[in-house]
């Protein structure tokens, strides 16, 4: 999957030249795959303008182990020889956690605390790793929490109507106009 990214994303700059910013988001696995590639971009030398993770996870492996359908699993001896590392053994890495480590462009984090499916805690984790992270040191690190008030769940961050400012306040600092 992070190749295939990495496919488009070259290609939409070659089409959209140097004039426009390109921005990465990613949404719940997506995330594991925005990371990688922004990791990748990062460490050849051309980060994108920025990265927006919406219901982040940590690693796989964590999210593997809170995700609701390993409830019933997770508490039986070989959980994690049996499902976890396998994950592992078949090359399935999605580290946010260490790729916020070569990670060098603004990153904007977007959480509902009513998350049923990636824990609320594990974006707050890798807000704080990222946050404390060198290589984005001099790059806004940001989290948006949205209330369990707000029902938005794991899906619905997108029905908040204070997300085009939320945006706009964040990709306008990272990337100001000039006049």
């Amino acid at each position: 999957m992070t190749d295939d990214a990495l496919f488009i994303y070259d290609w939409l700059k070659q089409q959209m030249g140097k004039s426009l910013p390109l921005y990465i988001w990613g949404h719940s696995l997506g995330t594991g795959v925005g990371t990688n590639l922004v990791k990748r971009l990062c460490d050849r030398g051309s980060p994108p303008d920025a990265l927006v993770l919406e219901s982040p996870f940590t690693n796989i492996r964590e999210e593997a182990k809170s995700h609701p359908f390993s409830m019933v699993y997770r508490f039986l001896p070989g959980f994690d020889w049996f499902f976890l590392d396998s994950i592992s053994a078949n090359n399935i890495c999605f580290t946010s956690d260490e790729n916020v480590n070569h990670i060098s462009c603004p990153v904007l984090i977007l959480h509902a605390e009513d998350d049923p499916v990636v824990p609320f805690h594990l974006g707050k984790k890798l807000y704080h790793l990222a946050s404390q992270s060198k290589s984005l040191s001099g790059h806004k690190v940001q989290f948006v929490s949205f209330p369990s008030s707000l029902a938005y769940k794991h899906k619905f961050i997108y029905r908040s109507p204070e997300l085009p400012n939320i945006l706009r306040d964040f990709l306008g600092a990272a990337h100001p106009v000039t006049a």
